[in-house]
C-alpha cells in the first residue's frame, strides 16, 4: 500500500529489505537502512525507515518541556544545517525543533526511550539524562567506552552507581546483546541451555518408564485380584 508523507511530493513504496542487500541512506535521519521495513520513492532515491515515516509531526518531550517541537523535514538554519541538543552532531534532514529556543535534534535522539535495560553492561535500570551536574573543571567519563561525556549533552545514567555513558553507546550495547540473544536462539540457546534441556529430556524419559511400570503392575493386581475373586466365588457353589 502506497504512503504519502508530508516532506515528500510523490508518494512512497513500502519496501522490505534484507541484510546484505541494497542499503540506501534514510532521508530523514541520515543514516542507512539495513534491514527491515521502510518507506520510499525509488525515481528521487528518497527513502524513510518506518519508524521516521511515522514519526509523530509533533512531541511533547521532558527535556524541553517549555513549547512543543515539531518536525521539519529540513533545516530553518541558513546554512541547511543544525547541531542536535542531544547528541552533539550535525545534522542536514528532518528534525523535531523548536525555533523559538533554537532547539533541535535529531529523529532518533527524541525517540530514545526513558529507561534502558542492559545487564551486559550494568545491572540496573538506566535512565536518559538532559544534563550532567556541572561542577568546574569535574569530568565525566563514558563507562562504556571512556570517552570524555559532554555535560550539555545526553546520557543514560545510573547515579547511585556513578554510572554513565553516552546515549550512542547505552543503544549500541542494549542492540548488541538483543542480537547475540536472538542468534542464541536461533541456534537452540547457548550450550548451558542446552544441557539443562537435555538433563531435562532425560528425566522425563525416566518419569515415563517409571509411570508405564507403575501401570503395567497395576494392571497385574487387578487380574490378580480378579481372578481371587472368581475362585471365591467358585468355592461357593455346590456342585
Amino acid at each position: 500500500m502506497e504512503y504519502r508523507h508530508f516532506s515528500h511530493p510523490h508518494y512512497l513504496k513500502p519496501y522490505q529489505l534484507q541484510n546484505g542487500g541494497v542499503q540506501p541512506n534514510c532521508s530523514g535521519c541520515e543514516s542507512s537502512i539495513l534491514s527491515g521495513s521502510a518507506y520510499g520513492c525509488y525515481s528521487c532515491n528518497f527513502f524513510l525507515h518506518q519508524q521516521c515515516a511515522e514519526a509523530a509531526r509533533s512531541v511533547d518531550h521532558p527535556s524541553h518541556p517549555l513549547h512543543h517541537r515539531t518536525l521539519l523535514p529540513y533545516p530553518t538554519h541558513p546554512n541547511g544545517a543544525y547541531t542536535c541538543d542531544a547528541c552533539g552532531l550535525d545534522g542536514t534532514a528532518a528534525s523535531y525543533s523548536c525555533p523559538l529556543c533554537d532547539f533541535d535534534v535529531h529523529v532518533p535522539c527524541a525517540l530514545l526511550p526513558q529507561t534502558l535495560e542492559n545487564p551486559s553492561a550494568h545491572p540496573h535500570e538506566l535512565r536518559l539524562s538532559y544534563a550532567l551536574p556541572h561542577h568546574g573543571d569535574k569530568r565525566h567519563v563514558c563507562s562504556i567506552c571512556g570517552e570524555d561525556l559532554d555535560y550539555k549533552l545526553w546520557t543514560y545514567d545510573c547515579f547511585g552507581c556513578d554510572f554513565r555513558t553516552h546515549c550512542s553507546c547505552a543503544v549500541a550495547a542494549a542492540r548488541k546483546k538483543a542480537a547475540a540473544t536472538e542468534e542464541e536462539t536461533e541456534c537452540g540457546g547457548s550450550g548451558e541451555e542446552s544441557n539443562v534441556g537435555g538433563a531435562a529430556q532425560q528425566l522425563l524419559e525416566i518419569h515415563n518408564q517409571a509411570m508405564k511400570h507403575q501401570v503395567e503392575m497395576y494392571k497385574l493386581q487387578v487380574q490378580m485380584e480378579a481372578t481371587h475373586q472368581m475362585c471365591k466365588l467358585m468355592s461357593s457353589f455346590n456342585f
